[in-house]
C-alpha cells in the first residue's frame, strides 16, 4: 500500500517553465498536478538533490525546497520526472539520470548518489529540467586542470561530487557561491543578502569588467578610467614605441618625467621646461627674464621681442625688419624702411649702401676710395686699390678683367665671337684666338688648324681620325662616316656617326630593318629579333629577315606559334592551340582566343554562341546574342535569356529601364522615369517622353491641362483654366489658383480692378476706381449709390451741387461783362459765323445767360437753386450725361470754350474755362439742367440790357 502511494507521488511534475518560448507536447495529467514556475539555476536543482533529503524527497518536498532555495538571476525553469523505474525489490535509490535542456541544447548530467534506504522500493529515477537565461552548469563533465570547449567556462569540481564539470563563470553583480566561479579579478562577496561577483580590492567596474584601477603615468592601461593617480594623465593611448596602451597626457599637456605640464605656452608664459613654450613662434626658452623671479616662455637667442612678438635680432643691411630696433647688424644700416613694398634694414638718406656699410658712392676713375663698390663713376672701375705710381694710396681702378684705354675701362680676354678691337683682348695663355673682322665687325675667332667650341666656347684641335681624342663633333672630319665624339671606356674618340657601326675598320650603317639590304648580321638591329642577313631574292642580294619561331608582321618579327591567352597581334601567330587561333583584343591586352562560336571550357576551346531562346547549359554559351548571356530556368526550359536591365524585342536584348530622353524602341523599356513611359519620335530619334497630358516640367515629367483648385506642383501644369497659372498653397494644399490681377468667379478667372467704365461681370470686379463699385445694367462699372459721375471720377451730389452753385455765380457774373463788353464788336465781325446751335454748344450758353442774367437781375445764389428744382431731376441729369458723352466720343466738349468759333475769334478765357471744367457735379447739375427756354429767355433779356 505504501510503494502503491509513493509511485503515485513520483508521477506528480518537480518544477518551472520552457526556455525561449519552446514548446512540448502538452502533459497530460497527472503530471500537471503539481508544476511549479520560478526562478533558479541548474546548480540549485543539484543542490537539491545532494542536500540530506535525498532519501526522502516527494514531489511536495522538491516544490517547497526550490521555492525556498531559488536564486534570483533571470533563469526561469521547469522540471519534472519523466519515468520511475521499479527495477527491485530493495528499497533504496540506486540512480538519478537528469537531463538538462539550456538554449536548445541538451545536456545530460548523472549524479552518482550514495545508497540510502527508503520507505519506497524504487531503483532508478530519471528527471528533466529545462531553463531560460544564463546557465552555470553545462553538464559537459572535464578533468581536473582542463580546458572546457566553450568560451567562458571553467573546470570545476561541483558539490562534493567525485568527478569535475564545465561551469560558465559569473560576471560583476551576478549570484554566485563556492561552486559558481566569478569571472577574472572579481570574487564572491556579500551584498545584502545574497553574494554577487564584486570586483577585487585595488580593482574597479569599467564597462562590466574588472581592471586595475589607481594607475600612473605610463602604466599600461586599457580604459580612461584606470588612469587617476597623476594628474593631467587620465587618458589611456596607444604608445606606438611601446606597442601598448598606457596612461598618457591629456590634450594640451605633455610628458615631463613622471609627472604632465601644459603645453603650447605663450611669451612670458610661466613654465618649467623649454618644450613647454610652443605657444608663441621663436619663443621657445624657458628662462628668467631680468625683470622675472619665475621662469616663463622668452624669445630665443637671436630674437627680440616687440609688441609681443620675437623677431630676429642684429638685422643686416637689405635684411627683412619689422622695427628699426632690429637693424643693428651693419654699420650705418639703423633705419627700417619700405622699399618695394617690402620693410628692410637701409641707409639714412644721406648716404648709400657699400657691401654692408653706408658708405659715399659714385666715384669716378682715379679718385680716392675706401672700397670698391664706391667706384661707380665710371663704367667697369668697380676696384679700390693701392696704384704704385701714386704713394700707395687707395684709388678707383678698372675692375679685374678689364684693362685702361683712353680713360675708360675695357674687357679683356674676351671669349669667342665676342667684340673686340686688338688681339690682345682675345688672346689668353695658349694664343689660340684672334681678333678677326667678319660680316662688317671685329670678334674673336680661332685661328687656322683649329674649330671653335660654342658649348666651352674654346678653340679645338681639328682633322681627327677615328678613336683619336676629341672634345667636340666637329674635331672629328678626317675618317669617313666617323664624325661623332663619342664617350668612350671614360674617355671621347671620334666614333661612327648614329645609325653606323665599327665594322671591319669601316664605318657601316647599321639599324637596318626588316628587308633592307644588308652585308653582315651586325647591320639587321633596326628590327628586333631579325638580326639574320640571308640571301633571299634571286639577284643574291642580302637582306635582314626574322630568326627563326618568328614571322613578320607589319615591319616587326613576332613570335609564332602562340598557345591560348598568350599574348599576340595576329591571327598567324595562334597556332599553339586547336580552334585558338584567333587573336582577339582582351581588357588589358590582345590574346590568342577561340575562334568565333567557341568559348574556353575546362581548357579547351568550345563551340558557344547560342542566341536568345536556344537552350543552353552555362552562361557562357549563351553569347549569340548580346547582352543575353543569361542562361535560365523559365518553365522547366534553360534557355539563353537577357540579362538583368534588358529585355527581349525581336529576337533582342534591349536596354529596360530607359530614363526620360534616353533612346528607346519599345515603351516597355520606359520605365525610369516617373510619367515618362512613351516612346516616340523626338528630333528624329525615338526617346523615351512624357506621357500623354503630361509635359517635362523642370526635371521630370508632370500632368497639364489642370484647371482651378487642382492638386499641382507648378505653374504649368495649370493651363486648364485661362488666367489661372497659378500654382499656390491654400490650407496647405498646392493648387490651381487666380493669377494676379484676377479673382475666381463660377469657375473662371475674371479681371480683377476694373476701372470706371470698364466691361464688368459683378460688383467685386470694380475696384479700380475710387467709389465706382457697382456693375450696372449695361455691364460696365458705374458710380456707387449716392455719387455722380465727373471727369475726375466718382463725387457726392451734394457737394457738388454746393459747390458749382457758388463758384458758377461768380463766374456767371464775370461772364455776363464780357459778352456786354464785346457783344457789339462780335456782332459786326466779318468773320464767318458757324452754326452754333447743335445741342451742346447751345446748352452751353443757355448755362451762361441763365448765369449772366440772375446776377444781372440781381438774383441770387438761391434763386438759381429754385429754378432747378422747378425742373425735374432727371431731365437735368440727362443734359449732363449727353454732354459728357459727346466728350467721351470725341465731339465737342460740353466744357468746351465754343464762343470763338461762334463768333469767329480766337479769344478765349481759359480761366473761365477751366473753372467751369472742374465743377463738382452737384453744381455743374444745377446749371447744365437750366431748361433750354429759361436760358433763351435770359440771354433775350441780356440782348435787350446791351442794346
Amino acid at each position: 500500500m505504501i510503494i502503491a502511494e509513493s509511485m503515485r507521488q513520483f508521477q506528480l511534475t518537480l518544477c518551472v517553465a520552457v526556455c525561449n518560448t519552446m514548446i512540448f507536447h502538452r502533459i497530460q495529467p497527472p503530471f500537471t498536478d503539481s508544476i511549479i514556475v520560478g526562478e533558479y539555476y541548474y546548480q540549485d536543482f543539484v543542490l537539491f538533490l545532494k542536500s540530506e533529503d535525498r532519501c526522502k524527497f516527494i514531489p511536495l518536498n522538491i516544490s517547497s525546497k526550490l521555492e525556498n532555495d531559488q536564486s534570483k538571476h533571470g533563469d526561469v525553469c521547469m522540471g519534472f520526472m519523466t519515468t520511475v523505474k521499479n527495477m527491485s525489490a530493495e528499497s533504496q535509490i540506486s540512480n538519478v539520470e537528469v537531463k538538462y535542456f539550456a538554449f536548445d541544447v541538451q545536456y545530460n548530467y548523472e549524479p552518482e548518489l550514495p545508497f540510502c534506504k527508503l520507505d519506497d522500493n524504487l531503483q532508478h529515477v530519471e528527471m528533466m529540467l529545462i531553463c531560460s537565461g544564463k546557465t552555470v552548469v553545462s553538464g559537459t563533465r572535464c578533468d581536473e586542470n582542463s580546458t572546457c570547449e566553450r568560451k567562458g567556462e571553467v573546470c570545476q569540481k561541483h558539490l562534493d561530487m567525485d568527478q569535475h564539470l564545465c561551469m560558465a563563470t559569473r560576471h560583476l553583480y551576478q549570484s554566485c557561491d563556492e561552486y559558481s566561479p566569478c569571472a577574472t579579478n572579481s570574487e564572491c562577496r556579500f551584498s545584502g543578502s545574497i553574494k554577487v561577483c564584486q570586483c577585487l580590492d585595488g580593482y574597479a567596474d569599467i564597462e562590466g569588467h574588472c581592471v586595475k584601477s589607481g594607475l600612473s603615468l605610463g602604466n599600461m592601461c586599457t580604459y580612461d578610467g584606470q588612469c587617476s593617480v597623476t594628474n593631467n594623465a587620465s587618458r589611456c593611448l596607444y604608445n606606438e614605441t611601446e606597442e601598448k596602451r598606457v596612461c598618457s597626457c591629456v590634450k594640451g599637456y605633455l610628458v615631463s618625467s613622471s609627472k604632465c605640464i601644459p603645453d603650447g605656452l605663450l611669451l612670458h608664459g610661466f613654465c618649467t621646461e623649454n618644450m613647454q613654450c610652443t605657444g608663441t613662434k621663436n619663443a621657445n626658452k624657458c628662462t628668467r627674464d631680468r625683470d622675472e623671479v619665475q621662469l616663463s616662455c622668452q624669445c630665443n637667442d637671436g630674437y627680440i621681442e616687440i609688441n609681443s612678438t620675437c623677431y630676429k635680432s642684429n638685422r643686416r643691411l637689405h635684411e627683412s625688419c619689422y622695427s628699426s630696433e632690429q637693424c643693428k647688424g651693419s654699420t650705418g644700416a639703423n633705419e627700417c624702411n619700405y622699399k618695394d613694398g617690402v620693410k628692410i634694414c637701409s641707409c639714412p638718406e644721406d648716404k648709400d649702401n657699400f657691401k654692408g656699410t653706408c658708405l659715399k658712392v659714385g666715384l669716378t676713375l682715379d679718385e680716392a676710395c675706401w672700397a670698391g663698390g664706391q667706384c661707380t663713376g665710371t663704367p667697369n672701375s668697380g676696384v679700390c686699390m693701392a696704384d704704385r705710381g701714386k704713394d700707395g694710396k687707395l684709388i678707383c681702378q678698372c675692375s679685374p678683367g678689364f684693362i685702361k684705354h683712353n680713360d675708360s675701362c675695357f674687357q679683356e680676354n674676351k671669349e669667342l665671337f665676342e667684340e673686340c678691337m686688338i688681339n690682345a683682348q682675345c688672346s689668353r695663355r695658349l694664343k689660340k684666338r684672334v681678333c678677326t673682322e667678319t660680316r662688317g665687325r671685329k670678334v674673336c675667332m680661332c685661328k687656322r688648324g683649329y674649330v671653335e667650341d660654342n658649348k666651352s666656347m674654346k678653340c679645338r684641335k681639328c682633322n681627327k681620325k677615328i678613336n683619336e681624342s676629341c672634345v667636340i663633333n666637329q674635331q672629328c672630319n678626317a675618317t669617313e662616316n666617323a664624325n661623332t665624339c663619342r664617350l668612350a671606356e671614360n674617355t671621347s674618340k671620334c666614333s661612327c656617326n648614329d645609325g653606323f657601326d665599327l665594322i671591319d675598320g669601316k664605318c657601316l650603317k647599321i639599324g637596318r630593318k626588316l628587308f633592307e639590304k644588308c652585308s653582315r648580321h651586325e647591320q639587321c638591329n633596326g628590327t628586333n629579333n631579325a638580326m639574320n642577313c640571308t640571301d633571299l631574292n634571286e639577284d643574291n642580294k642580302k637582306v635582314c629577315f626574322c630568326h627563326r619561331d618568328y614571322l613578320d608582321f607589319k615591319g616587326r618579327c613576332i613570335m609564332a606559334s602562340r598557345k591560348l591567352n598568350e599574348k599576340c597581334e595576329t591571327d598567324q601567330q595562334c597556332t599553339g592551340t586547336e580552334k585558338g587561333n584567333t587573336c582577339r583584343l582582351t581588357s588589358d591586352s590582345s590574346k590568342c582566343s577561340c575562334n568565333d562560336r567557341f568559348d574556353f571550357i575546362d581548357g579547351k576551346c568550345v563551340k558557344t554562341g547560342l542566341k536568345l531562346y536556344e537552350p543552353c547549359i552555362s552562361h557562357k554559351e549563351c553569347n549569340g546574342t548580346d547582352f543575353a548571356g543569361n542562361c535560365t530556368k523559365i518553365e522547366n526550359n534553360t534557355i539563353c535569356f537577357c540579362q538583368d536591365g534588358y529585355l527581349d524585342f525581336k529576337s533582342k536584348c534591349i536596354k529596360a529601364n530607359r530614363k526620360l530622353n534616353e533612346s528607346c524602341k519599345v515603351n516597355e523599356q520606359c520605365k525610369g522615369t516617373e510619367n515618362a513611359n512613351t516612346c516616340q519620335y523626338k528630333e528624329g530619334k525615338r526617346v523615351c517622353s512624357c506621357d500623354k497630358e503630361c509635359e517635362f516640367i523642370v526635371n521630370g515629367c508632370f500632368k497639364v491641362g489642370l484647371t482651378l483648385y487642382e492638386s499641382c506642383d507648378f505653374h504649368e501644369q495649370c493651363n486648364g483654366t485661362e488666367n489661372a497659372r497659378n500654382c499656390t498653397d491654400i490650407r496647405n494644399n498646392t493648387v490651381c489658383f487666380c493669377q494676379d490681377s484676377y479673382l475666381n468667379f463660377k469657375g473662371r478667372c475674371i479681371e480683377d480692378k476694373r476701372n470706371l467704365d470698364d466691361m464688368c461681370e459683378i460688383n467685386l470686379q470694380c475696384s479700380g476706381t475710387e467709389n465706382a463699385g457697382v456693375c450696372g445694367k449695361n455691364q460696365t462699372c458705374t458710380c456707387d449709390e449716392g455719387f455722380i459721375r465727373s471727369k475726375q471720377g466718382c463725387l457726392p451730389k451734394k457737394d457738388m451741387l454746393l459747390l458749382l452753385i457758388a463758384v458758377g455765380g461768380f463766374f456767371g457774373i464775370l461772364t455776363c461783362s464780357l459778352t456786354i463788353s464785346f457783344g457789339l464788336k462780335r456782332r459786326n465781325s466779318n468773320t464767318k459765323r458757324l452754326d452754333c446751335r447743335s445741342s451742346s454748344n447751345i446748352a452751353v450758353r443757355n448755362i451762361r445767360n441763365s448765369i449772366v442774367d440772375n446776377s444781372a437781375c440781381g438774383s441770387t445764389a438761391e434763386t438759381l437753386v429754385e429754378n432747378r428744382h422747378s425742373y425735374s431731376n432727371a431731365f437735368a441729369e440727362n443734359i449732363y450725361d449727353e454732354a459728357y458723352q459727346r466728350e467721351e466720343q470725341g465731339t465737342e466738349n460740353v466744357y468746351s470754350c465754343s464762343e470763338p468759333q461762334c463768333y469767329g475769334t480766337q479769344e478765349c478765357d481759359n480761366d473761365i474755362y477751366n473753372h467751369l471744367h472742374q465743377k463738382p457735379i452737384q453744381m455743374s447739375d444745377a446749371i447744365y439742367g437750366v431748361p433750354k427756354s429759361m436760358s433763351e429767355s435770359m440771354c433775350s433779356k441780356m440782348q435787350e440790357h446791351k442794346l
